[in-house]
């Protein structure tokens, strides 16, 4: 407790028997102490409100440290009244008309006492450890006069030997210690060795060898970036030539990677990684396996031939393995080419879009409501995993989790949110719809590209847009799978906005994760793959959805135009633009009457009285199109589309040589016309 008459705090046990206290003496005397409060570590927080001062003590009242300083400035303190601290380790400290946050880190005492001794190829390293409760890891430095500081290795034992050294240079190092929380103590006092020539062993040695864990579903990942590495080293007196570094796993290699070096100096070494690649065997592994990777070294004595073999255990983890330290890993479950996946996609996608073929809805999203539909009427629904829920593990970049490719979520009819926006960005991108899985905190949803830069082009509110990479992206809640696809799309939009506003939402953008992690090429499966159900059975389920969504596309543009004419009524533009939507959905009297009012506006009259002209086109009244398209043509006798409208009027009335004459006219103002309409026949209807 805190005793401010007295400048101390006091500690009692459960029983409230006195045990010591603090402050009283040492390197920080109380002044007035106002607050305590204990971590979930146990070390005590002092707030002195006399000095300006926030004071810590380790569970046995040892001074650990303290900050702060009186002041009125953001950072200092301002006669301090009281504070808490959080489990996360930020201190929130009240003060006269504001309150103050800090996140509380305590460092690690620095390592004592380091000691460097000289081996054969080698530097020895010894220390003492480090008197904290803590767990804590070292970290060991290296420099020497010609090189920067280079972090060595980190360990947990006090004694490590440095073995990637040259003969006969002389090394400094430094130890530092890493607390389990992250922090960093600072260095310890420097220690300084040279290694000494090899006089015993062999010529070439490895040194050292490391090979990552393997994961299946990246195999294509491991022929561009390596697999593990090696470093050797020539402990001879003369230079070693011809050297070659092999690198297999039998099984699922089907030959050996190798790396030559020209040549190796005397007691130089030199880091080879090694690049691995596999067959397809690999994707066949369906459980973790441990096994062992091969390394050859090869090297030349003249005409003599030396060779000697490492072999490194590694995990090979199954296909289905993943590993969420790196988010741009899931592409490589995105698998668009996976013919199960284009059959089914196609099988739901290509009817729907036939049956309403001139939908007046952008493509994409006509393709993305069919096989989100599609897929809900089939029978897929989210099933989280309860063992390894994705909103735990996608948080620990250490946890390994498993992820379903498409195929087998089609055939389980069920998946975790991973597995379902795997599914679904499979599909979309197995019919040319881009995708980009969007990463929030324990979250993973997605959304697909409209492939429109205007947004009055998508025809929908912004507020259910993402605008993406100079597009304009449509947000969709995965797990909401079965549901109607509007549903999911307001989900996936409101979720964008929450997670947006705080900076905590991340697209990992499929195309150019694919660069890194290539989609794996599954085998061909034995049987035929799940069948895609039928038009009648997906519109029986959701047809009310799509009116409903082609109904809102109509009324945010019809609203949109009509407020931008509210605004400024002299302007003819938001009366040209309903008059397209409206033609867009074949509505042509209303369009006809929007196009009407659009000619009272000098700057959009010429593209009125066209489009009145392509609407008597329409209606097959060619002396009225013609009509509007002269009125045209005096409002802006420089457009060669209007000539190209009136040719078209003439090949319909079977007047081809006029019909010449426009077309040429219009040629005349635009001759990159040429190369659509090589000739006047061209524009036949």
């Amino acid at each position: 407790m805190a005793d401010a008459g007295n400048r101390k705090v006091v500690a009692f046990n459960t029983s409230g028997r006195y045990i010591r206290e603090m402050g009283t003496m040492g390197p920080e005397i109380l002044e007035e102490p106002r607050q305590v409060t204990v971590d979930r570590e146990g070390d005590l927080f002092v707030l002195d409100a006399g000095r300006g001062r926030v004071l810590a003590y380790d569970p046995q009242g040892v001074y650990i440290g303290g900050f702060g300083t009186t002041g009125k400035a953001a950072g200092f303190l301002n006669k301090p009244r009281d504070f808490a601290l959080n489990e996360k380790g930020d201190l929130f400290i009240a003060e006269e008309g504001r309150v103050q946050a800090f996140h509380v880190v305590l460092l690690p005492p620095a390592p004592t006492k380091l000691l460097a001794f000289s081996g054969e190829g080698s530097i020895t390293l010894k220390w003492e450890p480090v008197e904290t409760r803590f767990p804590v890891k070292y970290v060991v430095y290296r420099s020497t006069p010609l090189s920067e500081v280079l972090k060595v290795k980190e360990t947990v034992d006090t004694t490590v030997m440095d073995d990637s050294v040259v003969a006969d240079t002389t090394y400094t190092y430094t130890v530092a210690a890493l607390s389990v929380q992250g922090a960093m103590s600072v260095p310890s006092a420097p220690a300084q060795a040279a290694a000494k020539a090899i006089t015993n062993g062999p010529r070439l040695e490895i040194v050292s060898a490391q090979i990552d864990d393997i994961f299946s579903a990246h195999y294509k990942y491991y022929s561009r970036l390596p697999a593990g590495r090696v470093v050797i080293r020539n402990n001879g007196a003369s230079p070693a030539q011809k050297l070659k570094v092999s690198f297999a796993i039998q099984g699922y290699m089907d030959y050996p990677s190798e790396t030559s070096i020209a040549e190796l100096h005397s007691m130089e070494q030199k880091e080879v990684p090694f690049l691995a690649t596999f067959n397809n065997r690999i994707l066949e592994v369906t459980e973790t396996t441990p096994i062992q990777a091969q390394v050859k070294l090869t090297y030349y004595t003249g005409d003599q031939a030396t060779s000697f073999e490492r072999n490194l255990p590694f995990k090979l983890y199954s296909r289905n393995t993943i590993r969420w330290d790196n988010k741009e890993r899931f592409a490589a479950f995105v698998t668009p080419n996976d013919t199960p996946v284009i059959d089914f996609a196609r099988g739901i996608a290509v009817p729907f879009k036939e049956a309403h073929q001139g939908a007046p809805v952008p493509g994409p999203i006509v393709t993305a409501w069919a096989l989100f539909s599609g897929l809900g009427t089939y029978g897929i629904s989210y099933v989280p995993r309860p063992n390894n829920p994705y909103n735990r593990v996608s948080l620990d970049s250490s946890t390994i989790d498993t992820l379903q490719f498409a195929r087998e979520t089609l055939t389980r009819k069920s998946g975790d949110c991973a597995d379902i926006v795997a599914l679904l960005a499979s599909a979309l991108e197995s019919m040319t719809v881009t995708t980009c899985a969007l990463d929030a905190p324990g979250h993973l949803f997605l959304m697909f590209d409209t492939g429109e830069t205007e947004r009055e082009a998508v025809g929908f509110p912004e507020t259910m847009l993402v605008s993406y990479a100079g597009t304009w992206w449509v947000p969709i809640e995965a797990t909401l799978i079965g549901s109607p696809f509007m549903d999911a799309w307001k989900q996936g939009a409101e979720e964008y906005r929450r997670w947006s506003a705080g900076g905590k939402v991340h697209p990992i953008d499929i195309h150019l994760a694919w660069l890194t992690f290539e989609p794996a090429t599954l085998p061909e499966m034995a049987a035929a793959g799940p069948k895609a159900p039928k038009l009648e059975a997906l519109e029986d389920k959701f047809l009310d959805n799509w009116k409903a969504l082609v109904d809102l596309r109509w009324q945010t543009g019809v609203a949109e135009s009509k407020e931008a004419a509210a605004r400024d009524p002299a302007s003819g533009a938001p009366w040209l633009r309903l008059g397209f939507l409206a033609v867009e959905f074949k509505r042509y009297e209303e369009a006809k009457e929007y196009f009407l009012k659009a000619r009272a506006d000098a700057a959009t009259s010429a593209a009125a009285f066209n489009n009145l002209g392509n609407l008597a086109f329409i209606r097959g009244d060619m002396e009225t199109a013609l009509s509007d398209y002269a009125q045209a043509l005096e409002k802006d006798p420089n457009d060669a589309q209007i000539n190209l409208n009136v040719a078209r009027v003439h090949l319909k009335q079977g007047h081809p040589q006029k019909a010449s004459a426009e077309y040429e006219k219009a040629i005349a103002l635009d001759k990159s016309l040429r190369e659509q309409y090589p000739d006047v026949s061209a524009l036949t209807p």
